[in-house]
């Protein structure tokens, strides 16, 4: 993980001295959080969370591509249920939050009136900063022995379209769907589970370029 940061920073560093044009801004999106796996589950609930953060963007002139990275807060969450082996029935509902550094290409048109279109693509390791997860057995309420049910750190890869609008020569808003998809096992301890799971979500976002 370690390693993915650093050669992310080095990529971005390498294109930010060679960018003309560095902008700067704040974006924010509601979520729909989900948990993806291959096991066994009797019933499974996506769940509405949310999403901030500061945007930089490193474009070089004459190139319909740029560089976007930043910080970002995202809050995930999911609630299943399923059986051990012995008929008995877990239901789990996670809340997680997560510090992620998104670094991504994106790829846009010329502008069109006041608007352009982009597509990117990245990656965005993460680290978990809170984490509140509730077991119920056989619907009772039911504690498990120690804490930490979700790995530490993640890596996700980034999907998005949107537009971008220009309201005055150094201010533009931008509009997007996103997705991010965890690519590595979220889960880290289960009772009466041994499949892997992983942390995903859609995401509406809405953001300002300065």
């Amino acid at each position: 993980m370690k390693k993915v940061i650093i050669l992310m920073l080095m990529i971005s560093g390498l294109f930010s001295a060679n960018a003309q044009d560095v902008r700067v801004g704040m974006q924010m999106s509601p979520t729909i959080s989900f948990v993806s796996t291959d096991g066994d589950y009797l019933d499974k609930v996506n769940r509405i969370k949310f999403s901030w953060g500061f945007v930089t963007l490193f474009n070089t002139e004459g190139r319909n591509y740029s560089v976007m990275t930043g910080v970002d807060i995202t809050t995930k969450g999911a609630k299943f249920s399923y059986e051990d082996g012995e008929g008995n029935e877990y239901e789990v509902k996670y809340n997680t939050q997560h510090l992620e550094i998104p670094l991504a290409i994106r790829m846009h048109t010329r502008e069109i009136g006041y608007f352009s279109y982009w597509l990117k693509a990245g990656l965005a390791p993460s680290i978990e900063l809170k984490e509140k997860v509730d077991f119920h057995l056989n619907d009772e309420p039911y504690e498990i022995k120690g804490d930490n049910f979700s790995k530490n750190f993640g890596l996700n890869l980034l999907l998005g379209i949107g537009t971008q609008y220009e309201i005055s020569e150094e201010t533009d808003l931008f509009f997007g769907l996103g997705y991010n998809n965890g690519l590595l096992n979220s889960f880290t301890k289960l009772e009466g589970y041994k499949e892997d799971g992983f942390f995903s979500h859609f995401a509406l976002q809405a953001g300002v370029l300065f």
